[in-house]
């Protein structure tokens, strides 16, 4: 969990760093930016799945299924219907 506060305090570091020398509205400081603000929705939403993942699912995978869209419930929810 270190490692990526470590990416991202480098990553705001470089963004204050192309700001102060090229200005906000430099391809410079807009490319640090965009690479932050992917860089940080990214693991916001692994950090997100990773908390979904540890909580049973049944009525979801359940209703997935049902939905009339097509989709398959995942492996493991259809394990849990079968028990």
């Amino acid at each position: 969990m270190g490692d990526k506060a470590d990416i991202i305090r480098s990553l705001q570091a470089s963004l204050r760093n192309a700001e102060n020398t090229f200005g906000p509205e430099s391809r410079q400081y807009m490319t640090c930016k965009s690479i932050l603000d992917e860089y940080t929705a990214t693991t916001a939403f692994e950090a997100m799945r990773i908390g979904q993942s540890g909580r049973s699912d049944h009525n979801g995978a359940a209703s997935n299924h049902t939905s009339g869209r097509g989709k398959q419930p995942e492996e493991g929810a259809m394990q849990m219907d079968s028990q």
